[in-house]
């Protein structure tokens, strides 16, 4: 298997978030015990991959207040993470493989929430081809299960980053169908993810800085009327709204084009 090649290269932004704790199944800075037990009862798969050492927490904490750079970081954590499951996928059990990167600390003036949205889109989009799956979760704030049974708060924030279950996942994104479409149809044959693009925060950005990109998926329906869907660390809806307010319908009628016009046709696409 190829998978992707970090780069060893001195990044500007290393030590924008400070390593507090290894990969461990009990991590002693946090407190995840009854988290997960209470989460346990919503994910199927959770508790076999807790007891087969399969889940894992790694804690960072933010070390700048430069915005940029923890993003940078925290997609480099990402990227890891998701390399280091790759070759695991495949082995007896390796669909339980979890990695979890908590993230402590602040940044003045500015969420967890949105420090995590940027970086999270980036990696789902990049990794969702080959079958890993990101999700993204801030402490307190309630989220709803594929069910829509309420989901208990996170007592921290985290990017979950675990082998995507092709059988079942793309049925609980029904919501976002490109992300469904992609993971149901997920393999992992190797293929570096960067190989169109540098490794690096930077690189990915600019891919996207000319985009109008609207914060949220949605649906446009006969021109006019748009449906904005907010969804859950883990993909699923949890509020819809409704809108046929000009400017904000044409934000995302030409995001669409702008982003279709970059899009490589099917017939065309090649691994490198």
């Amino acid at each position: 298997m190829t998978t992707t090649r970090i780069s060893g290269a001195p990044r500007p932004t290393a030590g924008a978030l400070r390593l507090i704790e290894g990969r461990s199944g009990s991590p002693t800075s946090v407190d995840v015990s009854s988290y997960v037990t209470a989460m346990a009862r919503h994910c199927p798969f959770l508790a076999p991959s807790v007891s087969r050492e399969l889940t894992g927490w790694t804690v960072y904490e933010i070390a700048s207040a430069d915005r940029f750079a923890v993003e940078a970081e925290l997609f480099h954590a990402g990227v890891q993470a998701a390399e280091w499951i790759r070759p695991l996928k495949s082995r007896p059990h390796g669909t339980l493989t979890c990695e979890n990167l908590v993230l402590l600390g602040s940044v003045p003036h500015i969420g967890h929430l949105e420090l995590m949205r940027r970086p999270y889109w980036a990696l789902r989009n990049l990794y969702a081809p080959v079958g890993v799956l990101f999700g993204k979760f801030c402490a307190g704030r309630w989220e709803t299960d594929g069910f829509g049974r309420q989901i208990p708060p996170s007592p921290f924030s985290f990017l979950p980053v675990r082998a995507a279950i092709t059988s079942r996942d793309p049925r609980f994104l029904a919501n976002t169908p490109e992300t469904a479409r992609t993971l149901a149809a997920a393999t992992d044959d190797g293929r570096d993810v960067f190989a169109r693009i540098p490794c690096n925060w930077k690189a990915v950005q600019a891919q996207a800085t000319d985009l109008a990109l609207p914060g949220n998926d949605f649906w446009l329906i006969d021109g006019r009327t748009l449906v904005v869907h907010h969804f859950s660390g883990e993909g699923d809806v949890v509020d819809r709204e409704v809108t046929t307010a000009p400017g904000t319908v044409m934000l995302c009628a030409s995001a669409f084009e702008a982003v279709w016009e970059r899009a490589v046709p099917h017939e065309d696409f090649r691994l490198t």
